[in-house]
């Protein structure tokens, strides 16, 4: 992908529509996020302790910032679907 500037988009719809058009290409790039993507699932073995910390880790990892705004904001302490992504 070459480096012009995306307007990055406002909405959940838009997002999933960009990154729908990413993984669409099929390419290397696309198959590295595809990867993330899948690991965020978490194992399937109804360990949900196990999920909780395997994806926790591949999340920070992934979304730094984001782990930087749930460490200083009050908001993602329950998240705004009503609990801790991820949780």
């Amino acid at each position: 992908m070459n480096d012009t500037k995306i307007k990055t988009p406002t909405t959940t719809r838009g997002m999933l529509d960009l990154i729908d058009k990413f993984l669409a290409r099929c390419d290397e790039e696309s198959g590295k996020l595809w990867d993330v993507l899948s690991a965020l699932r978490g194992p399937d073995d109804n360990d949900e302790a196990l999920k909780r910390h395997s994806t926790m880790l591949i999340r920070q990892a992934a979304f730094p910032k984001l782990q930087k705004a749930m460490e200083s904001s009050s908001m993602w302490k329950f998240g705004p679907s009503g609990r801790t992504p991820g949780m």
